[in-house]
């Protein structure tokens, strides 16, 4: 049985999205393509915070989504950690707060230490720079305890050392059995990256 089963068809004025994607063991999956291909549309349906038109969504055993019987589970009860490409630490809060959702993920602090950020807990977010906020947003995603995520070029703002450490965290998430599809900036830095077409799409992962 895949742990990912997505089968869409996405309809937004002029531009559509339509495709199959089964990932068929937890793995990271680097996912690129055209301004426009529609990689952050897919994250946002694979998330529930977008509707296809058509389609059906299965993670693991969980039917999260099939238009034909309406059913469409809520993103918060999905199981599934998105992260967008859009700042959104809360400005008030401290990191730690930031990182910890208040004391509800206790591996945010883990988290913080792992992407080397441990020193800005008590900060608030305009209090850092835009490489520490990507760092931030990224250890808050890690800390959930669900087995999926999407991550929507979160390493893009980072610079190479920053990118390298944060990439073998995320890489380290996947070998235990997480399944991570992130969607990156540069392709080449990248091996066995996923091309997302302007056509119709049919991926398969092994």
């Amino acid at each position: 049985m895949e742990v990912l089963d997505f089968n869409v068809c996405y309809q937004a004025g002029s531009f559509s999205l339509e495709g199959i994607l089964k990932i068929h063991r937890p793995q990271l999956v680097y996912l690129s393509g055209e301004n426009g291909s529609g990689k952050s549309t897919l994250l946002k349906l694979i998330a529930g915070h977008l509707h296809p038109n058509n389609g059906h969504l299965r993670v693991g055993t969980q039917l999260l989504l099939d238009t034909a019987r309406c059913i469409n589970i809520k993103p918060e009860y999905r199981g599934i950690s998105w992260q967008s490409q859009e700042d959104s630490l809360f400005p008030l809060a401290s990191v730690k707060k930031n990182i910890t959702w208040w004391q509800r993920h206790a591996q945010g602090i883990e988290f913080a230490k792992k992407l080397g950020v441990e020193d800005h807990l008590d900060r608030l977010p305009s209090q850092l720079s835009g490489g520490q906020r990507a760092l931030c947003l990224l250890a808050r995603t890690l800390a959930t305890p669900n087995r999926y995520i999407l991550l929507d070029e979160p390493l893009a703002s980072l610079d190479d050392l920053k990118h390298d450490l944060a990439l073998k965290v995320i890489q380290a998430e996947a070998q235990k059995g997480r399944t991570i599809l992130m969607v990156v900036h540069h392709p080449k830095r990248y091996n066995s990256v996923v091309e997302l077409p302007r056509a119709n799409f049919k991926i398969e992962l092994g």
